[in-house]
């Protein structure tokens, strides 16, 4: 089954003729099946998108390609799909922390397809998920003369719920501060679902990008409630497969204007597991792993050596190597 967003025609360019000023978007709200949520305007403009220098040493490698990057205007949701909205439209709730205000989570990337598609048919409207750069853009607050390292401030525990703070758990909508475009959430509490495949940044300028035509993994943002705080800023990435569930993922809403060119796209449903697995998202600490794999292969080496050399190793070292 596909799924296609309405394309929207725009007026032919004339040669020479002076261009008219855009009509500044305002916020709208909402109301489904009595669950009330508002999109907030985020007006078009130019950004650097990647691991500028307010990020410091904590950025991935998959961040360091910093690149202009224009985007139209387009409204995004003031805060992550809460679980009563969730329910309102799909009638289900499969989140490991249950609450009202509280983040849906446990929706893979293709069942967050399927609840798009209904709120679709109950509005009228195009809703979608974010691509990647509107994520970022909006994170960082738009076209601002300051930047941080965090949606909103250089101090998480202002605006947002890491594994530092957040006790365990998913924490309702809005409760620390919003970004210079009253946008809450958007780093911690949960990371969120964007249209884009995974992969690396061009190094090329770029107007209105939707990532890679094709890939494995889609891309989530934001950091969340069991993140450390570094991976909470508004340049990480990370990435995971469309059909599977997680308790540290949710989704934020996206609909682009009438001058916008992100439109008329087709996203192929794929397979969904609503709730199924809860696994983590956040980035695995290899330095274990690599350290337990380093000390097999060397036990494998001592075996491998001793055997050629003739000599016998002592019971207590073989047992020893047996145990690692």
């Amino acid at each position: 089954e596909i799924m296609s967003f309405t394309t929207l025609d725009e007026e032919p360019e004339t040669p020479n003729a002076p261009e008219e000023p855009e009509t500044p978007i305002a916020n709208q709200s909402f109301t489904v099946n009595g669950v009330a949520f508002t999109m907030i305007a985020v007006e078009g403009g130019t950004f650097q998108m990647g691991a500028t220098s307010e990020q410091g040493s904590d950025a991935e490698s998959d961040e360091s390609s910093v690149h202009d990057v224009t985007l139209s205007s387009y409204y995004i949701g003031e805060t992550e799909v809460t679980q009563e909205l969730w329910e309102a439209v799909m009638g289900d709730n499969h989140s490991a922390f249950k609450g009202v205000r509280k983040p849906i989570t446990n929706v893979s990337w293709s069942y967050c397809q399927e609840f798009i598609k209904k709120l679709n048919q109950i509005t009228g409207k195009d809703f979608r998920l974010p691509t990647e750069a509107e994520w970022e853009f909006a994170a960082r607050g738009g076209v601002v003369d300051e930047v941080s390292e965090y949606s909103g401030n250089d101090v998480l525990n202002e605006v947002g719920w890491s594994g530092s703070n957040s006790r365990g758990t998913t924490h309702d909508v809005g409760e620390k501060n919003s970004n210079k475009l009253g946008l809450y959430d958007m780093s911690g509490n949960v990371n969120e679902w964007c249209l884009d495949w995974y992969g690396y940044y061009l190094a090329d300028s770029i107007v209105d990008p939707i990532g890679p035509k094709d890939g494995y993994k889609r891309i989530a943002r934001g950091g969340s409630w069991k993140s450390k705080d570094f991976d909470c800023g508004v340049t990480k990435r990370y990435h995971a497969f469309p059909h599977n569930s997680y308790d540290n993922v949710g989704l934020r809403l996206c609909v682009g204007t009438s001058k916008g060119n992100i439109s008329g796209r087709q996203l192929v449903k794929e397979e969904s597991r609503p709730g199924t697995i809860t696994k983590e998202i956040d980035n695995v600490d290899w330095k274990p792993i690599v350290k337990g794999v380093g000390i097999v292969v060397l036990a494998i080496l001592i075996v491998i050596i001793a055997d050629a050399l003739g000599i016998k190793l002592p019971p207590w070292v073989l047992m020893m190597l047996k145990n690692l």
